[in-house]
This record gives C-alpha cells, sequence and structure tokens, in this order.
C-alpha cells in the first residue's frame, strides 16, 4: 500500500470517529437533560458526517480520475505496442526483425539498453526487478534467446507482462521469417532441378533428332538417290551401246571419273529428281521446309556430316565451293534459294528448317561467304537469322 493510500484509510477512521463520538455526546446530553450538551453534540455529529460525505466524494472522484488515467496510459501503451509489432514485422530478415525488437523494447520501456542474449546466457527462467529484465524469446518449445531491458527504474509487473508480449511476437516473426527462407531455397532448388530436366531432355531430344536426321532416314535418301543414279547411269550407257557396267568401272576407274562434270552432275540429278529444286524452291517460299534436300541444296563443307547423304553432297574445299558457284544452274540455285530466305519475314530459322536443319543453313552460308566474299546474299541471310555470327565448325575445315 502506498503513503497516499495510507493517509486516505486514517482520515475515514478519524471522520467517523469523531461523527461517532459526537453523537454520543448528543445523545448523553439528551439522556442528563443537558439541552446545550446535546445540541453541541448533535451539531458536530452532522458537521462531522457532512465532512465525511463531502471526503467520501472526493475520494471517489480521485478513483474514478486515477483508474481513467490508467485505462488511458494503457491505451497509449497499447497503442505503441501495435505500432512496435507493425515495426518488428515490416521485414522479413531474422536479424532484422531482432534488431528492431530491441529499438521498439527500448522505446516502450524507456530503458536505455536492450540486447538478445543468445539461448541459456541468461538462465532458464526470467529475472524480473530492480533494474534488469530478461524476457524469453521461444516459439513452439524452442528457445531463440532472450530479450534483455536495463533502465535506472525498477520494472514493474506489468512492465514484465508487456515485454513478454512483444517478445512472444519477436519470436513467431523470425521463425515466420526463417520459414519463409527456407520456403524460397526449396523453391529455388526446385527451378534449378526444373532446368536441369528440361536441359536433359532437350540435349536428349537434339541428340535423337541428329541420330534419326543423319542416320537411318539420310541413309534411306542416300541409298534411293543412288539407286536412281544408278539406273540413270545403266540406262544411257545401254542406249550408247557402251557395254555393261562391269565393262565401264574398268573403263574408267574413280580416279578418272570424278571430273568437275561429274560432280556437278551428282547435284543436278539430285536437284532434277522427282522435281526436287522446285519443291524445295516452293517450301523455302512458304517458310516451311517438309521434304528432305538439305545436303544438295544448301551443301556444306566436308566433314561436318557422318552420313552416306552428307559425304556424297559434301563440298571438299573453298576451290571446290568456287566451282560449284561458278555453275550456271547450281550457283544461281544457290543464290536464288539464298534471296528467298534473306527476303522472308516472321520467320526463324528454327522455324524455317528445324533445329538441324537451321544449323547445316549456317554452315552452307558459312562456307559460300568465304568462297565468295563479293556475294552480299550469304552474308544477309547470317545477319537475318543468325545475326551475323558464321558456323565455327566449318571455319575450322575451310
Amino acid at each position: 500500500m502506498t503513503v497516499g493510500g495510507r493517509v486516505s484509510r486514517n482520515a475515514r477512521g478519524v471522520l467517523v470517529g469523531c461523527t461517532v463520538g459526537a453523537a454520543l455526546v448528543g445523545a448523553l446530553g439528551l439522556a442528563f437533560d443537558e439541552p446545550v450538551v446535546a445540541a453541541a453534540g448533535l451539531v458536530a455529529s452532522t458537521a462531522f458526517f457532512g465532512g465525511f460525505a463531502l471526503y467520501l466524494i472526493v475520494a471517489e472522484r480521485r478513483r474514478h480520475e486515477y483508474a481513467e488515467d490508467e485505462l488511458q496510459a494503457q491505451a497509449t501503451f497499447l497503442e505503441s505496442l501495435v505500432d512496435s509489432i507493425a515495426a518488428v514485422s515490416s521485414t522479413l530478415d531474422a536479424t532484422e526483425i531482432l534488431e528492431r525488437t530491441c529499438d521498439e523494447a527500448k522505446r516502450l520501456f524507456a530503458a536505455p539498453s536492450a540486447r538478445i542474449l543468445p539461448p541459456g546466457r541468461s538462465g532458464d527462467g526470467a529475472s524480473t526487478g530492480g533494474e534488469r529484465l530478461v524476457v524469453p524469446l521461444a516459439v513452439r518449445g524452442e528457445r531463440l534467446g532472450d530479450l534483455e531491458l536495463t533502465r535506472p527504474e525498477p520494472f514493474h509487473r506489468w512492465d514484465h507482462m508487456r515485454a513478454t508480449v512483444l517478445a512472444d511476437f519477436a519470436a513467431r516473426a523470425v521463425e515466420n521469417a526463417r520459414l519463409l527462407e527456407e520456403a524460397r531455397d526449396r523453391e529455388s532448388e526446385r527451378e534449378r532441378l526444373t532446368e536441369r530436366l528440361i536441359t536433359a531432355e532437350q540435349d536428349e531430344r537434339r541428340r535423337l533428332s541428329l541420330f534419326l536426321h543423319d542416320g537411318p532416314l539420310q541413309s534411306m535418301s542416300g541409298i534411293a538417290l543412288m539407286h536412281d543414279a544408278a539406273l540413270a547411269a545403266l540406262t544411257e550407257a545401254a542406249g550408247s551401246g557402251q557395254g555393261n557396267l562391269l565393262e565401264l568401272s574398268i573403263k574408267c576407274p574413280p580416279t578418272e571419273a570424278f571430273d568437275a562434270a561429274a560432280e556437278s552432275r551428282r547435284f543436278l540429278t539430285a536437284h532434277e529428281e522427282g522435281g526436287t529444286y522446285a519443291v524445295a524452291l516452293a517450301e523455302l517460299r512458304a517458310g516451311h521446309k517438309r521434304s528432305h534436300w538439305m545436303w544438295f541444296v544448301f551443301p556444306q563443307i566436308a566433314g561436318l556430316g557422318y552420313s552416306p547423304t552428307s559425304r556424297t553432297y559434301a563440298i571438299t574445299s573453298l576451290a571446290e565451293a568456287r566451282a560449284y558457284l561458278a555453275h550456271p544452274v547450281l550457283g544461281a540455285r544457290l543464290t536464288e534459294c539464298a534471296g528467298v530466305l534473306a527476303g522472308l519475314r516472321g520467320r526463324t530459322a528454327e522455324q524455317v528448317f528445324g533445329e538441324v536443319d537451321a544449323l547445316k543453313l549456317c554452315s552452307s552460308m558459312t562456307l559460300f561467304l568465304r568462297a565468295a566474299p563479293g556475294e552480299p546474299v550469304f552474308r544477309q541471310v547470317l545477319d537475318r537469322y543468325f545475326g551475323g555470327t558464321t558456323d565455327s565448325a566449318t571455319e575450322q575445315r575451310i
């Protein structure tokens, strides 16, 4: 009990005692037929009673005022606590949450010093009273640390309750920040694994595409072309009376057969067989290659392909590439196809040719750009579809 409370209680006792004493004096005056004493006692008892009533009114009013001040102080503190909680929860970084908790604790409790102690440093229980207050930061049974406050004035019981509320909220905010960071790490790991999976899938699809395109499919196409060429040679030999195929092979050994005319004939035969070149030109103008003619419409340097078809139509050197361009039919057709591609809009090389044949186009344009630097159409195709970049594998083999 405070000094003011003890004084107030003593004053009440004195007023009550005086009122009762005066009433007894008046009663005795009446009993002994002493009108003066009786009147004085009654007057005194009435006065003391009035004073006692006035005292009760004043005391009650003061009590109400004190209660209002307490409620106002509580409301003010709660508003400050709400602001502190908002400040603490405005960040998702665990370290920053603890720093803001210390700053807000200093402000709320007028404490010059506030810090977070590691778990176990301040003992198991919270200590109150004196100049030091320690409350635990714990959530779900895990002790994150302790909030320590120090100030010159002693801490009260309600200070401990308020500090506990702030510490509990800070602990939950720290836990939420850690859970969010763990979720972000897991999401980052999931994205990394997904990207690796997609990359592996694309690599496997590219490998299968290359295998199917340059393997069985090209082998079958090469066999069909060589079959057609052999039939054409037999028909020509039979019509000219030059004997059978064995006699022709003996009369014309390989070292003599592959002259410039023979080199151009293999391309011309492939172009004209079944109207292949006309089909290729139509598909280029439509912006979508559908049939198989890449190796002999856009020839490449030798060594890039391993299928029979790729070796059949490979260009072995820059000199052979210049001879190809100088041919009145083959050179004109190559520049015509390149010009169609250079003028095509709204399509990428992959959309026109597919992923594998787009690489072959870049290789072919690189070869003939080096063979004929003065011909602008090859550079235009490289600029249009490949950002001006040439094929490094072709550059190494030229």
